[in-house]
C-alpha cells in the first residue's frame, strides 16, 4: 500500500461541504472514468426517490463572495429576503417537516416579521434577532445556524456537565460519601454520609476507584459560538467559559445546596494538528479536526500529511493492547479519514493492502456491521438551491484537482435537470453505497473478528461534534464493548448534516442548512442522547483526572510519563 490518498479521494470526492456523513456516505467517485459509474445520475435518483415535489427555480447568491454590509434595508428588500428564506427552508432543509410539526409556519413567520417592523426602520442587526426568535424552538438541529458577520446562533441548546466536589461509593444498593472537597466540606457534608438523591446525578468516575461515582448534573448552558469566541472586539465573551450553579443534593437526611461547575475545555484549533505517542502496550493519537482547508491553502500539504499519519495509525498500532484516540474539541469535518483508519485497524496485514483492496474491504466492513440491523436509510434533499450551492462549493474547494473535470460534468447535468424540471427530491443518501456493499464485484467479505483485539479508548468533550460523533458511533458499531468512550458528553451535533451556507440577497444574513437527516440511525445507539446532549461516555472523567482514568483503564503506568500534560491539551 504505497499511498492512501487515492482511496481517501474516492471516499471524499463528492463530500462537497465536507459535512456530517457517516462511514462511507461520501464514497461515490473515482478519479478515472465517467462519473455515472460512481455517482447517481439525475435519472437514477428520480427513479429511486422517496418523494418528489415540484418547486420553482430561484437563483441563489454565492455565500463565499465578498459583499458590502448594509445596516438598514427597505420594506421591498425585506420581502425579497423573506421570500428567499421561506424558499430555502422549504426546498433545502431535511428537517423542514419536523420543524413544521414543532410549530413552524412560513406564512405566520413572514407576517410576524412584517408586523415587527411596521412603521419603523428595518435594521439588519434587529432583523437577525427577529428571525432568530421566530425560528427558536422550531429547529432542533445543532448544525442549523443563522450568521451575520461574526455573530453565529445555533438553534439547539447545549447541555454540559456541572461537577460537584463530592464522590460517593456504591455499597450494596446504596451510596455513601467517600470524598468531599473543600467547598462542600464547609457546608457540613462529611465522608460516610448516605447519599439519598437520584442516580441520574451520579457519574461513573473510575479515576477515584472502582464503584466510585461523582455527583453532578447535566444541564442546559448557552455557550458562545465558535465565531463569538474568536471575536476579539467583544470583551464580554469568555473564550474558556466555566459556568457555575447550585444543585440541591439530599445527603445524610438533609438537603444541601452545593456548588457545581463546568470544566474548562481545551483549546479549539482552527488548523489540523496530529499527535502520536506510544508505550510498549499503548498508542496515543490525537487529531484536532477532520476538516481539511481549501485545496490552494498554504496549510493543505501539511494537513494532508497529518491526515495520512492519522489513517496509517490504524495499521501501525494493530498489535497494541490499547489505542487511545483523543478527539477533544474536534468539531468534525469529513468522515473519509475515519473510514480508512477503521478499515486499516480491522483488517489483518492491512499495511500490505492495495488501494483497491482497501476500498473493497471498506465496503465489506460496512456490510458486516449492518448485517443484523439492516442497511440504514438517510433521507437527503436535492433541489434547485442545493445543486447550485454544491456547484459553488465544488468550484471553490476542488478547482485545479484531478477530479475537477469529471465533477463539473456531474454538476452541469444536475443544474440542467433542475432548471428544466425544478423539484424537491427526497432521496436515500445511502442507496448507491448499500447497493455496492452487497455486490460481489464491489466488496470483499471481511473476517468475523478484527485484527486489532485490544481496547479502543476515545476521549471526547462538549466540543467534540459532527464527524467526531460519527467516529464514536462507528467505533461502537465495529468494535462493540472494546470501544470505550471516555470524558464528558459530546456536542450533540449529528442527527442532521451535509450542511450548506445560503445568503439572503438583501440583508446578507446567512443560514447554514442541513440537507441530510441521520436521526433514525443515531437514535439506535444506547450512548446517544440527542441533539445538544450528544454521546454520553462509558466512563466519565475530566481535567486532572483524565490521566489517572487512562492508567486505570489500560493498566499502563508508562502513560504517566508519555502523556503527562493531557489535562491541558492534545498531546
Amino acid at each position: 500500500m504505497k499511498s492512501l490518498h487515492q482511496f481517501q479521494k474516492n471516499l471524499e470526492f463528492l463530500s462537497f461541504a465536507l459535512a456530517v456523513l457517516s462511514f462511507l456516505f461520501s464514497a461515490c467517485s473515482s478519479t478515472s472514468g465517467k462519473y455515472k459509474e460512481y455517482c447517481p445520475a439525475p435519472e437514477e435518483i428520480k427513479s429511486n426517490a422517496l418523494k418528489i415535489e415540484p418547486c420553482e427555480w430561484k437563483d441563489i447568491e454565492n455565500p463565499y463572495a465578498d459583499f458590502e454590509f448594509t445596516e438598514k434595508i427597505s420594506e421591498e428588500q425585506l420581502e425579497k429576503d423573506l421570500d428567499m428564506l421561506c424558499y430555502l427552508l422549504k426546498t433545502t432543509y431535511a428537517g423542514y417537516e419536523k420543524a413544521c410539526e414543532r410549530g413552524l409556519d412560513l406564512e405566520i413567520l413572514k407576517e410576524n416579521v412584517r408586523n415587527h417592523f411596521e412603521g419603523k426602520e428595518i435594521a439588519v442587526g434587529e432583523l437577525f434577532e427577529v428571525l432568530k426568535n421566530e425560528l427558536s424552538g422550531k429547529i432542533q438541529d445543532t448544525h442549523f445556524s443563522i450568521n451575520l458577520n461574526y455573530w453565529v446562533w445555533h438553534f439547539c441548546d447545549d447541555y454540559i456537565v456541572y461537577w460537584s466536589d463530592i464522590f460517593v461509593k456504591k455499597s450494596g444498593n446504596s451510596f455513601e460519601v467517600s470524598e468531599v472537597g473543600e467547598n462542600s466540606a464547609k457546608i457540613g457534608i462529611k465522608v460516610g454520609s448516605k447519599y439519598e438523591g437520584d442516580t441520574e446525578n451520579l457519574f461513573n468516575y473510575s479515576a477515584k476507584g472502582e464503584e466510585i461515582y461523582r455527583i453532578g448534573e447535566i444541564s442546559k448552558a448557552r455557550l458562545p459560538s465558535y465565531s463569538q469566541m474568536f471575536k476579539k472586539s467583544d470583551d464580554k465573551i469568555n473564550i474558556f467559559p466555566t459556568q457555575e450553579k447550585s444543585l440541591a443534593v439530599p445527603i445524610g437526611g438533609k438537603t444541601h445546596e452545593i456548588l457545581v461547575k463546568s470544566e474548562i475545555p481545551i483549546d479549539l484549533r482552527q488548523t489540523v494538528r496530529y499527535g502520536e505517542k506510544e508505550t510498549e502496550d499503548s498508542a496515543y493519537i490525537s487529531l484536532s479536526h477532520f476538516m481539511p482547508p481549501e485545496y490552494d491553502s498554504v496549510y493543505r500539504k501539511g494537513t494532508d500529511r497529518n491526515f495520512d499519519r492519522f489513517m496509517k495509525a490504524g495499521s501501525k498500532f494493530q498489535n497494541k493492547k490499547n489505542i487511545i484516540v483523543d478527539l477533544r474539541s474536534n468539531g468534525g469535518g469529513s468522515d473519509s479519514y475515519a473510514t480508512v483508519f477503521f478499515t486499516l485497524l480491522y483488517m489483518p496485514e492491512s499495511e500490505k493492502l492495495s488501494d483497491k483492496e482497501l476500498e473493497l474491504n471498506a465496503y465489506g466492513l460496512w456490510e458486516k456491521i449492518h448485517k443484523d440491523s439492516g442497511l440504514p436509510i438517510f433521507p437527503d434533499i436535492i433541489s434547485p438551491a442545493t445543486v447550485q450551492i454544491e456547484m459553488i462549493q465544488y468550484e471553490k474547494f476542488y478547482r485545479g484537482t484531478e477530479e475537477y473535470k469529471m465533477g463539473l460534468e456531474y454538476f452541469k447535468d444536475w443544474n440542467s435537470e433542475q432548471k428544466k424540471s425544478p423539484c424537491r427530491i427526497v432521496y436515500d443518501k445511502m442507496a448507491r453505497i448499500n447497493k455496492k456493499s452487497i455486490s460481489s464485484k464491489d466488496t470483499i467479505a471481511v473476517p468475523e473478528k478484527s485484527r486489532f483485539s485490544g481496547k479502543l479508548i476515545i476521549i471526547i468533550d462538549r466540543n467534540s461534534a459532527s464527524a467526531t460523533e460519527s467516529f464514536v458511533a462507528n467505533a461502537k458499531k465495529i468494535f462493540g464493548a472494546k470501544a470505550i468512550i471516555l470524558g464528558e458528553n459530546s456536542s450533540g451535533c449529528i442527527e442532521y448534516g451535509n450542511v450548506h451556507p445560503y445568503r439572503l440577497p438583501e440583508s446578507k444574513i446567512e443560514f447554514c442548512i442541513s440537507a441530510t437527516e441521520f436521526k433514525n440511525y443515531y437514535s439506535t445507539f444506547q450512548n446517544w442522547h440527542g441533539e445538544g446532549f450528544g454521546f454520553y461516555p462509558d466512563v466519565w472523567s475530566c481535567g486532572a483526572d483524565l490521566l489517572e482514568t487512562l492508567v486505570n483503564l489500560t493498566g499502563d503506568n508508562s502513560l504517566r510519563e508519555e502523556i503527562s500534560n493531557i489535562e491541558w491539551a492534545l498531546q
